[in-house]
């Protein structure tokens, strides 16, 4: 018998991070049982400079109007479905191009700036478009900004 324990991930168990609620979800989703990641069609996942990233997804005998993709709030959905199917007589039938559905989780603050199709790689690039208020930035310290002191009234 086999003694599977879960922890549910808390966020006070982490005090100095701050608004990682999302992932504290994220992390919950991957401890369920039913979480399998799909494998098929492999893809990668390429950091082109700081801010740009390529998303390549291997995707051999499907054409442009076999894929769909959408994005919906900060799930990148991909789905191949081949419409005409003509299928030969194959000797040997490694090539697999079978339907799929893949979902990727994005940040809020990346943008799809569009995709390609070329020799059996779909090619989906993202930018990380973060506002500048939410780049590092120095912070000077003013002594002016520091509230009056507040007496206390003792009855």
């Amino acid at each position: 018998m086999t003694n599977i324990k879960t922890y549910k991930f808390n966020t006070s168990n982490f005090p100095r991070h701050i608004g990682f609620d999302r992932w504290a979800d994220l992390f919950d989703l991957l401890d369920t049982p039913d979480y399998k990641p799909a494998t098929y069609p492999p893809h990668n996942i390429i950091k082109t400079s700081e801010y740009h990233y390529t998303l390549e997804i291997a995707v051999a005998g499907f054409k442009d109007g076999d894929i769909d993709i959408t994005l919906e709030k900060n799930k990148l959905t991909v789905i191949g479905e081949i419409k005409e199917k003509t299928e030969p007589e194959y000797v040997y039938h490694g090539i697999a191009n079978r339907s799929f559905n893949k979902v990727f989780t994005l940040m809020d603050t990346i943008i799809v700036e569009g995709a390609s199709l070329q020799d059996g790689i779909l090619k989906v690039f993202l930018k990380n478009s973060i506002p500048e208020s939410d780049k590092p930035r120095k912070i000077e310290i003013n002594k002016e900004l520091l509230p009056k002191e507040k007496t206390l009234l003792i009855d």
